[in-house]
């Protein structure tokens, strides 16, 4: 019983990993959904969509997590996923020097 067990469990977790979602995906999917609630015409839909994963990408899990919660919510998505989805600003130089 023991090794039926076993097997069982290698097979879920070969399962999971094959189940991965590529992060260019979740990169492109996540702005078309911010870019979706953010402008009005589709040519500037697709400018906002390369520019969000230039700028966001790669896209973090919480930030994926959000928005794939409120991708039918444009009022809430943007108020609610703007912390989880704003990269962290890069550290300033000290004006000391190095």
């Amino acid at each position: 019983m023991r090794g039926n067990a076993r097997v069982c469990l290698v097979f879920v977790g070969l399962g999971i990993a094959a189940c991965e979602t590529p992060q260019e995906t979740i990169d492109e999917v996540a702005c078309t959904t911010l870019c979706r609630c953010t402008t009005i015409l589709s040519g500037d839909r697709d400018e906002c969509v390369t520019n969000c994963i230039g700028n966001l990408g790669p896209v973090s899990e919480p930030c994926a997590e959000c928005v794939s919660l409120h991708a039918n919510e444009c009022s809430s998505l943007v108020g609610d996923c703007t912390a989880d989805c704003t990269p962290p600003m890069p550290p300033q130089p000290s004006e000391g020097g190095p």
